[in-house]
Formats: structure tokens, sequence, C-alpha cells
């Protein structure tokens, strides 16, 4: 009897024992669950968001592609209708054969192979020929001349305004000319005061100054002229007996035959006659020191020409009939032929004979 006692009450707490262990085991058994299952979604989560980004980057490369296909095929067909357009225009009008054409540069080809292009071979193409074109120029100049060269029209006119080459250049003469714009006060030359007149011994200055002031008259002349003549051609297009073919009579009657002709003909005169003189006044400089009066003359006769004083040809010839420079010429003040000689000679390079010997070998003085 106490054995089936000891027993009844063992049992329950062997339930109790066991039904905490079950307990137990189900919380492991849940706890383990729940974490696989997060472990689970994570990774899908994961996977999730990696499928997202490829289909979206499939999306946007089919929607590039087919847009592309699209411009494509866009192209082809507006190049077909322009091959029927230029067919029919051909097999409706034979003489078009020769000018109906997109660009003479085209070839042919373009026409009958465009069908079989994709845009893979397109942009191979076009990649091709941005490259081939592409050029990458650099270059150096050279340096500009001082003078610039004149024009062969300039070089004409200055031949026949100034007369060089020829006997008569010297005859172009200012004086008459300058008269007639030389006025006072202000167009001639300004006085010296006289309180310092002593000092003023440089004439030449003052005739310069007379010939400025005219020039600058004349010019001033010239613009009115042209100002007085252009206002008459307007007042005359606005009378009823304004035409075409008048027009040419009347702006030949004043810019031909009217002031404004004649002042720009007179400025010319005074620029010139002054550049003669000044040309006139260098080449007696130079003859002055010619020895023998007849060489001078032979001198005197070659005119200048648009690069020297002297003709350069004949000028020469003359100097070797007469001997040479040191022979027609006197000795400049303060020149010595035979100094010059000798420094020349000393200042030679060293080398071949001796110094004494390219000393010795100068010519004597005249």
């Amino acid at each position: 009897m106490d054995n089936s006692k000891d027993n009844e009450l063992a049992a329950p707490a062997a339930r109790e024992r066991g039904g905490g262990e079950q307990t137990r085991k189900r919380t492991l058994s849940s706890s383990s669950s729940s974490s696989s299952s997060t472990s689970d979604t994570s990774c899908s989560d994961s996977s999730c968001s990696k499928r997202k980004r490829s289909r979206r980057h499939r999306r946007k490369k089919s929607k590039r592609s087919r847009k592309s296909n699209r411009m494509m095929d866009k192209l082809f067909k507006e190049i077909g209708e322009l091959k029927n357009q230029i067919t029919i225009a051909k097999s409706s009008d034979p003489v078009a054969q020769e000018s109906v054409s997109i660009c003479s540069g085209v070839s042919g080809d373009l026409y009958n192979q465009h069908d079989c292009l994709d845009a893979d071979s397109l942009d191979d193409v076009e990649t091709q020929n941005y490259n081939s074109d592409f050029t990458f120029e650099i270059e150096t100049k050279l340096k500009e001349p001082s003078v610039p060269k004149t024009p062969d029209n300039f070089l004409k006119m200055l031949l026949d305004i100034q007369h060089f080459g020829d006997a008569s250049w010297s005859e172009v003469r200012y004086a008459d000319t300058q008269k007639l714009y030389n006025h006072s006060p202000g167009f001639t030359e300004l006085d010296t005061n006289d309180e310092v007149k002593m000092f003023d011994t440089l004439r030449h200055l003052a005739y310069a100054d007379k010939s400025y002031a005219a020039i600058t008259y004349c010019i001033l002349k010239q613009k009115e002229a042209l100002q007085e003549s252009i206002r008459t051609l307007l007042s005359w297009a606005k009378t009823n007996d304004a035409n075409l073919d008048l027009l040419g009579t009347k702006v030949e009657e004043l810019f031909l035959k009217g002031d404004f002709h004649k002042v720009s003909s007179d400025l010319l005169q005074l620029v010139c006659g002054h550049r003669a003189e000044s040309i006139e006044m260098r080449r007696e400089n130079i003859t002055s020191q010619v020895r023998d009066p007849l060489v001078k003359v032979s001198l005197n006769r070659i005119p200048p020409s648009p690069t020297h004083i002297f003709d350069s040809e004949p000028f020469t010839a003359a100097l070797e009939k007469a001997g040479g420079v040191r022979k027609a010429f006197w000795n400049p003040k303060g020149v010595n032929f035979h100094k010059q000689d000798l420094t020349r000679a000393v200042a030679a390079p060293r080398g071949g004979k001796a110094l004494e010997d390219r000393v010795h070998r100068v010519e004597p003085r005249m």
C-alpha cells in the first residue's frame, strides 16, 4: 500500500519534469526556426534587390535598344524614300540624271547598300571617319618686314606721278601751287619772336613749316570740296531731272571736272614736288664731292629709281668708267679711305698670311 502511494505521488512529479523538458525543446525549436526564417528572409531580400536591379537594367537597355532601332529604322525609311524620289525623277526626265544628286561627292553605293547596314556598322563607319578627319596642326610665323612690299598698281602710279626712271623727274615743282594754299595767319610759317630772332638760324625748318601749312590747308580744302560735291549730287537726285542715264554725267561733272578734282591734283603736286626737291638735295650733297666736273654731269643725268636715289646699274657703270669711288670722289670730311682700309685689314680674321702682309697690300693714299 505504501509503495503504491509512493508511485502515485512520484508520477505527477515525473510528468511535470517531462512537461518542462518538452517546453524547453519547443522553445529551442521555435527560436531556431525563427532565426532560420530571419536568415532566409534577409537572403531573400538581398536576392530580390539584385533581381530588381537586374530587371531595371534590362528594361533600360531594352528601351535604349528599341529607341536606337526606331531611329535607325526611321533613317533607313527616309533614305529609301529619297532613293525612290531620285529614281522617279531620273526615269521621268533623262536630263535630270546628271543634275539630281544628294551630293556630288557621295558614291552611288550609299543608295544601293544602305539596307545592308546595321547600327553597329554605321557606328564603326562614323568613328572611322571622325578619326581620319581629325588633325592637330601647328605652325610658325615668319618675321614681318619692317616696310611692307608695295602693291604693283601703286608702284605703277608712283612711277607715273613722280617720274622715277625718267630724265624729267626733277621738273616736278611745287612753288606755284603752294602759293595758292599759303594763308595768314596759321597756314604759313610762324614768325620768330623779336626777342630771340638772333637765335633762330635754322631757316630750312621755317621753309618746311611753310610747306606743311600749305599742305594742311589743301587737305581741308579737299574735304570741303568733297562734302559740297556729295551734297550737290544728293540734291540733284531729289529733283525731277534725276535719272540713271544722266547719273554718270553728273558724277563726272562734280568729281572729275569740279573743285574736288582740282584740289586733289594740287595736293599731289605739293607732296611730289617736295619729295623731288628732297631727293635732288641729297643727290647734290653727294655729287658735290666728285673730282671731275664731267663725271659729275654724267652722274646727275642718272635718274632715281623706286629703290635708290641713283638708278643702281647705270650708276655703278659710270663709277667703274671713272676709275672707282676713290678716284672719282674727294675724301669726305673726317673720313680717310686709307685709314678705313687699314682698320678693315687689321680687323680681318686670323689665318692665312701674316697681318703685316695684309696691311702692306693696302693701296696708298690718293
